[in-house]
């Protein structure tokens, strides 16, 4: 009860997410809607309203125009700067994928655009370089950008292990297998850097400082209903690679013997949303599978990691 839970059903009906009648209480229908939000939004479902889902709920709030976006640390984020991200795209603006986040990539698309409209190109999202967009808007791109230049760039590799540096990334809890899953892909060729840090959004920052190839990410799953894989996705978007290593993990670790939970799934969260190269992040139940079986997953991996190396372009 309280003001951040009057907050919490002011923001999820001004979405239109229905949260219960009294916005003084936090009720099994907040906890539904907050259920519905995070599912709409590609995150962890589980009804609390934690810090990545708050963080969502308020980005989810801003619209173009509300705000002056420029590039700063830590970085802007919200659903006004998808908005911006996907209309640059659709002029042909180089600006990576549409993420919602204000980075380097961004900042120069913006500065770009300016100086082919006639503006001072200071990379700000002003009034000024709002309607210079709405007045140019495309009218239905054909086909995701960011996904296409993702997909060439990876088809002009050759097909092989040691063209690729990998990163194995663990939240916490599964060190062990980390280290097995970094044997098995520098086994079978590939160069590995292990990573482990308790905030994920930390870990994604750190991976994106090595200049790997690809991410792979490791989680202990927080249900019983076996190993799942996402990759990331979000607002119309997604990371064709990721949905490719993603449905590779998938298909070995069932052959392993491994409970699958589903097929691979798009995902927003701050892990798959803040690494720059193609990303899975596994995660790995039950518990007791990740320890006793701990091996054949981390060589499940492996394999995967090289099918994908073999044809990251997906063709």
């Amino acid at each position: 009860m309280g003001p951040a839970v009057a907050d919490l059903h002011r923001r999820l009906r001004g979405l239109g997410v229905a949260a219960g009648p009294d916005p003084r209480t936090f009720s099994e229908k907040t906890a539904s809607g907050v259920r519905d939000f995070q599912e709409r939004r590609g995150l962890r479902v589980d009804g609390v309203c934690g810090r990545e889902t708050w963080d969502a709920l308020v980005e989810a709030g801003y619209r173009i125009g509300d705000r002056l976006l420029y590039l700063r640390q830590p970085m802007l984020r919200g659903d006004d700067i998808v908005e911006v991200q996907r209309q640059l795209g659709a002029l042909g603006f180089h600006v990576g994928r549409a993420d919602g986040i204000f980075g380097p990539g961004t900042h120069q698309a913006v500065q770009a655009f300016q100086r082919n409209t006639g503006l001072t190109p200071d990379g700000t999202v002003g009034l000024a370089t709002v309607f210079a967009l709405r007045r140019l808007r495309s009218r239905g791109p054909a086909g995701d950008p960011a996904a296409l230049r993702e997909t060439a760039r990876l088809q002009a590799m050759r097909p092989s292990m040691r063209e690729h540096h990998v990163v194995v990334a663990e939240v916490g809890g599964l060190g062990a297998l980390a280290r097995e899953t970094q044997r098995a892909v520098s086994a079978r060729g590939g160069r590995v850097t292990l990573l482990a840090h308790p905030d994920a959004g930390a870990l994604a920052e750190q991976a994106n400082n090595t200049g790997a190839s690809l991410c792979v990410g490791l989680a202990l799953a927080a249900s019983a209903g076996g190993c799942r894989a996402a990759y990331w996705g979000a607002h119309e978007s997604e990371s064709p690679a990721g949905r490719r290593i993603a449905t590779l993990v998938l298909e070995e670790l069932s052959s392993s013997g491994a409970g699958v939970d589903g097929g691979p799934r798009a995902m927003n969260t701050s892990f798959l949303r803040a690494t720059r190269m193609p990303a899975v992040l596994v995660d790995i139940g039950p518990a007791r599978f990740a320890v006793e079986r701990g091996a054949d997953a981390a060589a499940a991996i492996g394999r995967a990691v090289e099918r994908w190396a073999d044809n990251p372009g997906g063709l």
